[in-house]
């Protein structure tokens, strides 16, 4: 049992446990629509050319290859990404090359 559980009260200890495991599905369902949502936002943004990606497509679910979203949901994602390429590339260069990343 979780310690943050345990407040000397079995009974409520027992009540927050149950709720917890019982939310976990429920939690991980919002987690992975959260997740897809993200994911087709960010192939809307390839579509429309702010950056490319060839693999983005494969982790969408088929028959959602053309959807849309606001101009500012891609213009996020393209600062984002944006963002991390400038970074990874200013330190492979400052690194000359002599590096790893995991990204």
């Amino acid at each position: 049992m979780d310690p943050e559980a345990s407040y000397g009260d079995e009974n409520l200890s027992a009540s927050v446990s149950a709720r917890r495991r019982s939310q976990s599905f429920s939690d991980d369902y919002s987690v992975q629509r959260t997740n897809d949502d993200a994911t087709q936002c960010k192939l809307a943004a390839v579509q429309l050319g702010y950056w490319k990606d060839e693999y983005l497509s494969r982790f969408v679910q088929h028959g959602t290859d053309h959807c849309r979203r606001d101009p500012e949901i891609s213009i996020g994602y393209w600062a984002r990404v944006s963002a991390i390429n400038q970074l990874v590339e200013r330190f492979i260069e400052k690194t000359a090359g002599r590096c790893q990343l995991s990204i």
